[in-house]
């Protein structure tokens, strides 16, 4: 007979499991996307301002000579950033001087320095000063997009997810093993306890192990058995005493007429 076919604290064991290591695996994940994120652009910022800043030193000496064909050759350098997406350098006056577009329609370099608008979500942007001999000689911005990172970002979720649920399916085993180990001992002390109940036989014993406290249980319960069996052989045997004083002389232990109209029918 199989006691407790079905089983919820295994289940919930398993559950618990599963939670758990999803919640860890989720919290863990989450917090190495967030400092990827953190990283990368501190990364692509400092990368930028070390472009420009190169960009700009080589640029200075065409702003002060006014040599527009020299600054555009210095910011068609840029097409080995794939990420560039525009170059506007500005005179002193504040007058777009050269430009750099990556794809035209992107993002456009406004005419005067004064009406350069902030940058859309999807793009980065870096302001650099140029100076010529320790004088100011313009402005140069830069501004680039943030796909590269995104297909990072895209990139690094799907690693996530698949380690999730790999996190997951090692958590769902894990939880199953460590049930079975609980709960196996447990339904066996059951089922002996079922068929001590339905058959009164005290002479059942169950195997103690698993965990200590699961063994001690074990123990405990084949003590009590053991007692139980004690207590009904004693009842037994008091009973056929009883029975042996009722049907027999007490002094000389022969039958008396109590058994002899017993034994006749009366």
């Amino acid at each position: 007979m199989r006691f407790l076919a079905s089983n919820s604290f295994a289940q919930k064991m398993t559950l618990m499991a599963l939670v758990a290591s999803g919640i860890a695996s989720a919290t863990l994940m989450v917090a190495f996307l967030a400092n990827d994120s953190i990283s990368s652009r501190a990364q692509l910022e400092s990368r930028l301002s070390s472009l420009a800043n190169i960009v700009g030193q080589n640029s200075a000496a065409a702003l002060d000579f006014d040599d527009r064909a020299a600054a555009r050759d210095v910011l068609e350098a840029l097409k080995a950033e794939p990420s560039i997406v525009s170059a506007c350098l500005y005179e002193r006056s504040g007058s777009l001087f050269a430009t750099y577009d990556q794809k035209s329609g992107k993002h456009e370099c406004a005419t005067r320095q004064s009406d350069v608008v902030p940058v859309v979500s999807g793009f980065s942007s870096v302001k650099e000063a140029v100076e010529h001999h320790g004088d100011f000689a313009g402005t140069l911005y830069l501004v680039c997009d943030l796909e590269g990172i995104h297909q990072r970002w895209r990139h690094l979720l799907q690693v996530t997810c698949w380690l999730l649920i790999g996190a997951l399916i090692v958590g769902g085993v894990s939880g199953a093993l460590l049930q079975r180990s609980i709960t196996k001992p447990i339904r066996e002390l059951a089922e002996v306890m079922q068929e001590v109940t339905e058959r009164h036989n005290f002479n059942l014993r169950v195997t103690p192990r698993g965990t200590s406290e699961i063994a001690l249980l074990g123990v405990g319960f084949n003590g009590m058995l053991q007692e139980l069996e004690k207590r009904d052989e004693e009842k037994k045997a008091f009973e056929a005493k009883l029975a042996f004083q009722a049907l027999n002389d007490e002094l000389t232990g022969l039958p008396n007429r109590r058994l002899l109209a017993d034994r006749l029918g009366y």
